[in-house]
């Protein structure tokens, strides 16, 4: 099992836009059970065997069929297996799995069938790819993750981000950041024919802060200034704009 969710980590890790998470669920046997709650059509059942884990499903009301089912940890809360269908095709939309302690897979899919994301972690390394609804790569990341308890409940948030790009629905690079080792780094956007039209730097809270730079589709500059330390985007010092030729035609200064 854990041979299995590695080739499938590696697969979203290093083989971005060709990732195959297309699990089939598996339920147990209900008759192992026992229901705890039912309200309108979730409904909440317990193991008999140890009672340490739940199941919870839910049913399309309109055709009573199943369009959710998560197994998990009743003290924990983690969970351990989810499915989740579309009511009206039945066509998989949610699959998530944690394997054995070692990490977590999530994919989700289009209701034509195409894969829209996947999220899968080992240890503290994660990867995210997005897909648009025609199957092509809309961006993908890799981070370190940062867990926090906040109000009892943990949320996982990205701490450090080795790898980010943003793609256009042709391919081309939408945004892209060029290195994660120092702070602040540098950003650039693209439009969608591979023109570089923005340079920005971001600090360690992913705010922008420092030199900005914005070109015209030629790669002459359009506007150069200077973004605050201290509050995200707010413009400091002289930012000057020039025309398409080169020649400067305002100059604004802003208060530091």
């Amino acid at each position: 099992m854990k041979a299995l969710f590695s080739l499938l980590l590696l697969t979203s890790t290093f083989a971005f836009g060709q990732v195959d998470a297309t699990a089939s669920a598996k339920t147990p046997s209900m008759a192992d059970t026992s229901l705890l709650w039912k309200q309108h059509n979730w409904e909440n059942y317990q193991y008999r065997i140890d009672g340490k884990d739940s199941i919870v499903r839910a049913f399309d009301e309109a055709s009573s069929t199943m369009i959710y089912y998560a197994t998990f940890d009743r003290k924990s809360l983690d969970i351990h297996f989810l499915n989740e269908w579309y009511p009206n095709s039945g066509q998989v939309k949610t699959l998530e799995q944690s394997i054995d302690g070692v990490g977590n897979l999530m994919s989700q899919y289009y209701e034509n069938g195409l894969l829209r994301f996947v999220y899968s972690c080992i240890s503290d390394t994660c990867t995210e790819v997005h897909y648009y609804n025609d199957g092509s790569l809309q961006s993908r990341s890799k981070f370190v993750r940062n867990e926090e308890y906040l109000e009892d409940r943990l949320t996982i948030e990205p701490s450090q981000y080795i790898l980010t790009e943003y793609y256009c629905r042709n391919g081309t690079v939408a945004m892209r950041d060029t290195s994660f080792s120092t702070f602040p780094h540098l950003r650039r956007f693209y439009d969608c024919e591979g023109n570089l039209y923005e340079e920005v730097y971001l600090n360690s809270r992913n705010c922008w802060e420092g030199p900005y730079k914005a070109y015209y589709p030629d790669g002459t500059i359009k506007t150069t200034g200077q973004y605050s330390k201290f509050r995200d985007r707010r413009k400091v010092g002289v930012w000057r704009h020039f025309d398409t030729n080169g020649q400067l035609i305002e100059e604004i200064e802003y208060p530091e």
